[in-house]
């Protein structure tokens, strides 16, 4: 019991500590998920102009951002909280209903479709603030 309430402590700092990465960070995880998933030239254009080509490598590219933002995680998907809190920061529009839309059960799909997927979702439903 006392290693549980300890293990408690410990995650709540833990989560405490996290908060919203913000456009240069993304810039960061963006340059490091390229060269980590080798992805072509071609579709880190495409990526940058928000178009998602359906490949395994970009769709783990996505994957590997979400897991360097702290919002995405493979064993329990994303974390909607953080999600929200992310758009908001970084000057977006969305409401928490729009975004649990998205949170929809994929079946046997791997991470990095699902990832993909419901980042597909959540791009489509916000705006960037004027």
């Amino acid at each position: 019991m006392k290693l549980f309430i300890a293990l408690c402590g410990i995650l709540t700092i833990v989560a405490a500590d996290w908060s919203p990465p913000t456009q240069e960070e993304f810039s960061k995880y963006r340059e490091e998920c390229m060269k980590e998933g080798k992805l072509s030239e071609d579709d880190a254009k495409k990526i940058s102009k928000r178009d998602y080509p359906g490949s395994k490598q970009v769709n783990c590219f996505i994957r590997c951002v979400g897991l360097k933002a702290g919002t995405w995680d493979d064993g329990t998907g994303y974390d909607l909280d953080r999600v929200y809190e992310t758009f908001n920061a970084n000057n977006w529009e969305v409401s928490k209903k729009e975004l649990k839309e998205c949170l929809s059960h994929l079946g046997d799909a791997d991470a990095c479709t699902q990832a993909a997927t419901i980042t597909k979702c959540f791009l489509d439903r916000a705006k960037k603030k004027i």
